[in-house]
């Protein structure tokens, strides 16, 4: 019975959605920014997956988040911060990034992709519009914080990457495309980076666009 009543539920509502679907359609159309043409490149690219739900070591701990640091010649970005599902003292990020030898001081920049507990470390973050490492909010001095859609962090003051823009020299976030799920509006912004001889690499969070 209860399958039922979400099903019915999920017909009564899904014209709606699909007029929210075109207007999400109709807002990047209308509102698709001027490309950026030249942002520089990067020599080398290194990608650290730190949360993931495979490992490859025992003394990593996997769940169903993401989280990668990348660095290129320029910069070191951390890229989403996991889900923390569980919240744990020691989140899954914070445990893997002992056990990998990285210290938050080589991090540059902190890029959100979207508003999804499995990228800002928990529920109780996307409630707040916010996001966190651990179970509580690790003081970040002097990064820049790029995110997609309105969010704020203690004594940092986030981008809001409304249009495309230059993280570093190679690197630029897409800007925040719209895209209506059924479970509501969401922004989403993926990373270019220009590797030289190489081209253009995407770095997608979930790609819901």
């Amino acid at each position: 019975m209860r399958r039922l009543l979400i099903f019915l539920k999920g017909m009564l509502l899904y014209p709606l959605h699909v007029q929210r679907v075109r207007e999400a359609e109709r807002i990047c159309r209308e509102s698709a920014p001027p490309p950026i043409n030249e942002f520089g490149t990067t020599h080398t690219l290194r990608i650290l997956p730190l949360v993931d739900w495979h490992v490859s070591r025992r003394d990593l701990a996997g769940e169903a988040g993401v989280s990668y640091l990348i660095r290129t010649d320029h910069a070191a970005i951390l890229f989403d911060v996991g889900a923390n599902e569980r919240k744990e003292n020691v989140s899954p990020l914070e445990r893997n990034l002992r056990s990998l030898g990285v210290s938050l001081d080589e991090v540059d920049h902190v890029v959100i992709s979207h508003l999804h507990h499995d990228h800002v470390g928990g529920r109780k973050w996307v409630a707040r519009r916010s996001f966190s490492l651990g179970k509580s909010q690790t003081p970040l001095p002097g990064k820049r914080v790029w995110v997609p859609t309105e969010m704020s962090y203690p004594g940092l003051s986030p981008i809001l990457a409304r249009k495309p823009a230059v993280i570093a020299r190679g690197v630029a976030t897409m800007g925040a495309i719209p895209r209506q799920l059924f479970t509501g509006l969401i922004e989403e912004q993926a990373l270019a980076v220009n590797v030289e001889g190489k081209g253009l690499v995407l770095i997608v969070g979930c790609g819901h666009q």
